[in-house]
């Protein structure tokens, strides 16, 4: 399991906007070794779904002749029909949005949507994208169902259920479109809307100029701090331990190409003073360790960082730490709170705490004494 460790180092100096003279060299001398096993590394790439963008950042980096033939011309294959679905996206959100404009609804384009129209990548091929998502006025969501529903839009009647009260409606089919659309009341999940509010989504959100369609996207810090939110909290990704490669990637490559547009201290303060120093000093340590992305010093305390990034080293390498780091999961203030539904504060969470430990420690006495 070593390997995976050193493998997504290496996808992460491949990927990286800018890297580092060093991370470079790393890049040419590992390609350059005949030991390297990329059947592993193909395997991991597309498992995070960053396999386009591996090839588009050996092109960029000079370094993809240097791969073997058939590796070239499969990675090349991936991205061309990435690119082809992407433009096969981009031109299906410009239908959806006119629809909704057509019933009076200016829409944001969030997360890949928002790439269609102010890219932070070098060409269309580079990300992957799954569906279109469509931030509407809360109570103009009905209207944008139905608007689309005229033109032949409709949900899976189990996604309805399943997705009933979520931030987002079920996503949206239309036979013969590439893709689903989603059409968000709220930026983020309930649980992290203290953390985005809608309304200041809006309020923080830009027009695009684009002939014959009334849309918006958010603000340069706020596709950052979206990105941030949904990844590291929303998706759990911090609490886990785990690395999102391509959110990560996102967060670079935006901040790098709008790098005198995106305020991080701004993002700083909005995660800090609401409890979540720690996810973003984790997801700054990632992004320095594996894509060469510095956001600037005096943003977080280094060490909460450091230890968030060993601990991802760790549940990568060892078996034996991911059970553990599994099992202590069960403290956290997000599983205790589902465990036994918690009011604010920080002294109902220590008494969960203290309850789960002596639930624990009963049932160890019980299995020694049975033992």
């Amino acid at each position: 399991m070593t390997e995976a460790w050193a493998i997504l180092e290496l996808l992460g100096r491949a990927l990286a906007p800018v890297p580092r003279p060093q991370s470079l060299r790393a890049l040419r001398a590992a390609i350059d070794a005949e030991a390297l096993p990329w059947e592993h590394v193909v395997e991991q790439a597309n498992a995070l779904l960053v396999t386009p963008a591996l090839w588009s950042g050996l092109q960029g980096k000079a370094l993809a002749a240097k791969l073997p033939e058939d590796l070239q011309r499969y990675l090349a294959e991936l991205h061309r029909l990435n690119a082809e679905r992407n433009r096969g996206l981009a031109a299906q959100t410009r239908r959806t949005v006119r629809v909704l404009n057509d019933a009076g609804i200016e829409p944001i384009a969030l997360k890949g949507a928002a790439h269609h129209f102010r890219s932070a990548f070098a060409d269309d091929g580079v990300r992957i994208m799954t569906d279109i998502d469509l931030l509407v006025p809360t109570d103009a969501l009905p209207e944008a169902v139905a608007a689309l529903a005229e033109v032949g839009y409709a949900p899976e009647p189990e996604a309805l259920v399943k997705l009933a009260g979520h931030h987002h409606y079920a996503p949206l089919l239309r036979e013969g479109e590439p893709a689903s659309v989603e059409l968000h009341a709220h930026v983020v999940v309930e649980r992290c809307q203290h953390l985005l509010p809608t309304a200041a989504a809006w309020a923080e959100s830009e027009p695009v100029a684009e002939e014959g369609l009334r849309l918006r996207v958010l603000s340069p810090t706020f596709r950052v701090l979206h990105a941030l939110v949904h990844s590291e909290l929303s998706d759990l990704n911090h609490l886990k331990g785990r690395v999102n490669l391509r959110q990560l990637h996102d967060v670079a490559a935006t901040a790098t190409r709008l790098r005198h547009e995106v305020d991080w201290p701004r993002l700083r303060r909005a995660m800090v003073s609401r409890g979540q120093h720690r996810a973003f000093a984790g997801a700054l340590a990632l992004l320095a360790a594996l894509l060469d992305f510095d956001a600037g010093n005096g943003l977080t305390t280094r060490w909460l960082g450091s230890i968030h990034r060993w601990r991802c080293r760790q549940r990568l390498v060892s078996e034996r730490f991911q059970r553990c780091d599994h099992k202590l999961q069960n403290l956290s203030g997000y599983s205790l709170e589902r465990r036994f539904g918690l009011p604010p504060g920080a002294l109902p969470l220590t008494r969960a705490r203290a309850r789960y430990l002596g639930r624990l420690l009963a049932r160890s006495l019980a299995y020694s004494r049975a033992a």
